[in-house]
Protein backbone atom coordinates (compact mmCIF):
# COMPACT_ATOMS: atom_id res chain seq x y z
CA UNK A 1 0.00 0.00 0.00
CA UNK A 2 2.85 2.37 0.85
CA UNK A 3 4.49 1.72 -2.53
CA UNK A 4 1.19 2.49 -4.31
CA UNK A 5 0.84 5.80 -2.45
CA UNK A 6 4.44 6.75 -3.19
CA UNK A 7 4.06 5.97 -6.90
CA UNK A 8 0.74 7.83 -7.06
CA UNK A 9 2.23 10.90 -5.42
CA UNK A 10 5.26 10.88 -7.73
CA UNK A 11 2.92 10.46 -10.73
CA UNK A 12 0.90 13.49 -9.64
CA UNK A 13 4.08 15.56 -9.28
CA UNK A 14 5.31 14.28 -12.66
CA UNK A 15 2.08 15.23 -14.44
CA UNK A 16 1.94 18.57 -12.61
CA UNK A 17 5.47 19.46 -13.72
CA UNK A 18 4.75 18.52 -17.31
CA UNK A 19 1.47 20.44 -17.49
CA UNK A 20 2.95 23.45 -15.68
CA UNK A 21 5.93 23.70 -18.00
CA UNK A 22 3.79 23.10 -21.06
CA UNK A 23 1.62 26.04 -20.10
CA UNK A 24 4.10 28.44 -18.50
CA UNK A 25 7.59 27.10 -19.08
CA UNK A 26 8.45 28.90 -22.26
CA UNK A 27 10.58 27.46 -24.98
CA UNK A 28 13.47 26.43 -22.72
CA UNK A 29 11.68 25.14 -19.61
CA UNK A 30 10.19 22.00 -21.12
CA UNK A 31 13.44 20.78 -22.75
CA UNK A 32 15.24 21.30 -19.43
CA UNK A 33 12.56 19.24 -17.71
CA UNK A 34 13.08 16.53 -20.34
CA UNK A 35 16.81 16.57 -19.53
CA UNK A 36 16.02 16.16 -15.83
CA UNK A 37 13.61 13.29 -16.54
CA UNK A 38 16.25 11.70 -18.78
CA UNK A 39 18.79 11.66 -15.96
CA UNK A 40 16.28 10.39 -13.40
CA UNK A 41 14.93 7.77 -15.81
CA UNK A 42 18.37 6.52 -16.77
CA UNK A 43 19.47 6.28 -13.13
CA UNK A 44 16.34 4.31 -12.27
CA UNK A 45 16.66 2.08 -15.35
CA UNK A 46 20.30 1.29 -14.58
CA UNK A 47 19.39 0.75 -10.92
CA UNK A 48 16.77 -1.83 -11.90
CA UNK A 49 18.84 -3.61 -14.54
CA UNK A 50 22.36 -3.43 -13.10
CA UNK A 51 21.90 -2.65 -9.45
CA UNK A 52 23.11 0.93 -9.85
CA UNK A 53 25.46 3.07 -11.84
CA UNK A 54 28.95 1.97 -12.73
CA UNK A 55 31.60 2.03 -10.01
CA UNK A 56 33.73 4.23 -12.28
CA UNK A 57 32.44 7.80 -11.81
CA UNK A 58 33.73 8.91 -15.23
CA UNK A 59 31.81 6.11 -16.98
CA UNK A 60 28.61 6.90 -15.07
CA UNK A 61 28.94 10.61 -15.80
CA UNK A 62 29.59 9.96 -19.47
CA UNK A 63 26.55 7.67 -19.70
CA UNK A 64 24.28 10.31 -18.16
CA UNK A 65 25.85 13.05 -20.29
CA UNK A 66 25.18 11.02 -23.45
CA UNK A 67 21.57 10.68 -22.33
CA UNK A 68 21.14 14.40 -21.63
CA UNK A 69 22.77 15.29 -24.96
CA UNK A 70 19.87 13.79 -26.93
CA UNK A 71 17.17 16.27 -25.80
CA UNK A 72 19.70 19.12 -25.91
CA UNK A 73 20.70 18.33 -29.50
CA UNK A 74 17.03 18.11 -30.46
CA UNK A 75 16.27 21.46 -28.82
CA UNK A 76 19.27 23.36 -30.17
CA UNK A 77 18.88 22.02 -33.70
CA UNK A 78 15.24 23.16 -33.75
CA UNK A 79 15.60 26.43 -31.83
CA UNK A 80 18.51 27.94 -33.74
CA UNK A 81 17.96 30.12 -36.79
CA UNK A 82 17.77 28.28 -40.09
CA UNK A 83 21.17 29.43 -41.35
CA UNK A 84 22.86 28.12 -38.18
CA UNK A 85 20.93 24.87 -37.85
CA UNK A 86 23.16 22.73 -40.06
CA UNK A 87 26.54 23.77 -38.58
CA UNK A 88 25.33 23.46 -34.97
CA UNK A 89 23.64 20.14 -35.54
CA UNK A 90 26.59 18.77 -37.48
CA UNK A 91 29.07 19.76 -34.76
CA UNK A 92 26.87 18.47 -31.94
CA UNK A 93 26.28 15.12 -33.61
CA UNK A 94 30.02 14.86 -34.33
CA UNK A 95 30.83 15.45 -30.67
CA UNK A 96 28.14 12.95 -29.67
CA UNK A 97 29.61 10.26 -31.94
CA UNK A 98 33.10 11.00 -30.61
CA UNK A 99 31.87 10.58 -27.01
CA UNK A 100 30.23 7.30 -28.02
CA UNK A 101 33.54 6.09 -29.41
CA UNK A 102 35.29 7.12 -26.18
CA UNK A 103 32.65 5.20 -24.21
CA UNK A 104 33.07 2.10 -26.39
CA UNK A 105 36.86 2.17 -26.06
CA UNK A 106 36.53 2.54 -22.28
CA UNK A 107 34.42 -0.61 -22.16
CA UNK A 108 36.81 -2.40 -24.49
CA UNK A 109 39.67 -1.93 -22.03
CA UNK A 110 37.61 -2.49 -18.92
CA UNK A 111 38.68 -5.32 -16.63
CA UNK A 112 35.17 -5.87 -15.33
CA UNK A 113 33.73 -9.31 -16.13
CA UNK A 114 30.39 -7.76 -17.09
CA UNK A 115 31.65 -4.89 -19.22
CA UNK A 116 29.73 -5.97 -22.33
CA UNK A 117 26.54 -6.36 -20.30
CA UNK A 118 26.98 -2.88 -18.82
CA UNK A 119 27.46 -1.38 -22.28
CA UNK A 120 24.35 -3.16 -23.55
CA UNK A 121 22.25 -1.79 -20.68
CA UNK A 122 23.67 1.69 -21.26
CA UNK A 123 22.65 1.55 -24.92
CA UNK A 124 19.24 0.24 -23.91
CA UNK A 125 18.78 3.09 -21.43
CA UNK A 126 19.60 5.60 -24.17
CA UNK A 127 17.17 3.98 -26.58
CA UNK A 128 14.43 3.45 -23.99
CA UNK A 129 14.73 6.71 -22.01
CA UNK A 130 16.78 9.40 -23.77
CA UNK A 131 15.53 8.96 -27.34
CA UNK A 132 11.82 9.26 -26.39
CA UNK A 133 12.64 12.38 -24.37
CA UNK A 134 14.37 13.87 -27.41
CA UNK A 135 11.30 13.03 -29.50
CA UNK A 136 9.15 14.73 -26.86
CA UNK A 137 11.25 17.89 -27.23
CA UNK A 138 10.73 17.78 -31.01
CA UNK A 139 6.96 17.34 -30.63
CA UNK A 140 6.85 20.17 -28.07
CA UNK A 141 8.73 22.46 -30.45
CA UNK A 142 6.29 21.80 -33.29
CA UNK A 143 3.31 22.24 -30.96
CA UNK A 144 4.75 25.61 -29.94
CA UNK A 145 5.03 26.56 -33.62
CA UNK A 146 1.45 25.41 -34.19
CA UNK A 147 0.28 27.49 -31.22
CA UNK A 148 2.10 30.58 -32.50
CA UNK A 149 0.60 30.25 -35.95
CA UNK A 150 -2.91 29.48 -34.64
CA UNK A 151 -4.34 33.05 -34.78
CA UNK A 152 -3.58 33.31 -38.50
CA UNK A 153 -6.04 30.51 -39.21
CA UNK A 154 -9.03 32.60 -38.16
CA UNK A 155 -8.80 34.94 -41.15
CA UNK A 156 -12.09 35.23 -43.00
CA UNK A 157 -12.22 34.86 -46.76
CA UNK A 158 -13.53 38.45 -47.06
CA UNK A 159 -10.35 39.76 -45.47
CA UNK A 160 -8.02 37.70 -47.64
CA UNK A 161 -6.51 39.15 -50.73
CA UNK A 162 -7.57 37.09 -53.70
CA UNK A 163 -5.58 37.13 -56.90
Amino acid sequence: MRNLLLRSASGIVYVGLIVGLLLWGGEVGFPLLCCLFTVLGMVEFLQITQGGLSKNPFTSTLDLFLGVCMPIIAFISLATPQWLTFPYTFVMIGIYVFLWLVRMVMQLYSTSPKSLERMAFTIMSLVYIAFPMACTVVVYHFLCLLHISEPTRNVRIDDAVLW
